[in-house]
């Protein structure tokens, strides 16, 4: 039989669960799986989508969308950003309250010495050593 994706639902959980942990095994991370669902069934705060790949009826993958921000700048004045680096506990907590629950800020290689500093004081952490970046315009 084929495959087939379908929309995960609650009762996916235990096999996502079991799912994620053997791959941070694999991989040797630690990411967490967060909450898909409500307990009445619907797509929890920061989840755009769920969905779940499986064959003969059983679950062999989880694909999530989870609902993040990118952090983009119109302007490069250094007063300024000094200014909006010193209020980002407010934005946090007011994204958050959003429902929203990662930023991301790419940031050209060209500039990064110049800004990798300032980055980490606000907050974030460099991922590049880590992760690759792969993106696509919806």
């Amino acid at each position: 039989m084929r495959l087939t994706l379908r929309n995960a639902q609650p009762k996916d959980m235990p096999t996502l669960r079991k799912l994620h942990a053997e791959q941070n095994e694999r991989d040797g991370t630690a990411y967490p799986l967060p909450e898909l669902f409500t307990p009445d069934g619907k797509f929890a705060d920061g989840i755009a989508l769920a969905l779940a790949v499986e064959k003969d009826g059983e679950v062999l993958q989880g694909i999530y969308f989870a609902v993040g921000l990118e952090m983009c700048f119109a302007g490069c004045n250094p007063q300024a950003t000094a200014f909006a680096r010193r209020e980002i506990i407010a934005v946090k907590y007011t994204l958050r309250h959003l429902g929203y629950q990662w930023i991301r800020s790419m940031i050209p290689k060209s500039i990064v010495k110049i800004l990798e500093k300032p980055m980490k004081r606000t907050g974030f952490s460099r991922d590049d050593n880590w992760l690759a970046s792969f993106f696509m315009e919806l």
